[in-house]
C-alpha cells in the first residue's frame, strides 16, 4: 500500500505543501542578493523580508489539517502574488527594451535640432561635446522614462489583477 504523504495547506503562500516542501520555501523566502542585467543597464534585486516562519509551519503541521473537509480555500491575495511576480518577470525585460526603443527613436528625430540650438546658445559648444553631452543625457532621460513607464503599467496590472480577485484595496 502506498502511503501518502502528508500535507498542509500554507496561507501565507496560498498553496498545499508537504512539511518537506514547506521547509525547504521557508528557507528560500530570505534571500537577498541582485544581478547586472546589461541589457538594461541595471542592477535588478533579488530581495525577500526575511522571517522565520519554522515556527508557523510547526505550528501548521503539528496541528490537524483544518482544510480537510472543507477544501482549500481560494486566496485571492496570493494568486495575485504569483501571478503579478510571473509577468513581473516574464515581461519586465523585454517591456522595457520595447519602451526605451520607442523612447530612442523619439528622441533621436529631435537629436539634430536640439545639437544646433545649444549650439547657438553657445559659441563655444564643439558640435562633438554638444553630441557627446547629448548622448549622455539621453541615455539617461531614456533609462529614468521606460523604468517611469514600465512602473505605470505595471501597477495598472497588478491593480486589475486585484480587481479580478477581489483583493483591490479599498
Amino acid at each position: 500500500m502506498i502511503k501518502m504523504a502528508e500535507t498542509r495547506f500554507w496561507k501565507r503562500v496560498g498553496m498545499r505543501l508537504t512539511r518537506e516542501l514547506a521547509f525547504e520555501m521557508e528557507s528560500k523566502m530570505n534571500a537577498k542578493g541582485s544581478y547586472l542585467d546589461d541589457d538594461l543597464e541595471e542592477f535588478t534585486a533579488i530581495d525577500a523580508e526575511s522571517s522565520d516562519y519554522k515556527t508557523e509551519l510547526e505550528q501548521l503541521f503539528d496541528s490537524p489539517d483544518e482544510y480537510l473537509e472543507t477544501g482549500d480555500p481560494v486566496n485571492g491575495g496570493a494568486a495575485v502574488i504569483d501571478i503579478s511576480y510571473h509577468y513581473y518577470q516574464k515581461n519586465r525585460k523585454p517591456r522595457l527594451m520595447a519602451i526605451r526603443a520607442e523612447l530612442k527613436e523619439k528622441f533621436e528625430a529631435e537629436k539634430d535640432a536640439t545639437i544646433a540650438e545649444r549650439m547657438a546658445e553657445d559659441a563655444d559648444l564643439t558640435l562633438e561635446k554638444a553630441t557627446s553631452d547629448w548622448d549622455l543625457e539621453v541615455s539617461q532621460e531614456i533609462r529614468q522614462q521606460a523604468t517611469e513607464i514600465w512602473q505605470t503599467e505595471f501597477d495598472e496590472y497588478v491593480v486589475a489583477l486585484q480587481e479580478e480577485y477581489g483583493v483591490a484595496s479599498q
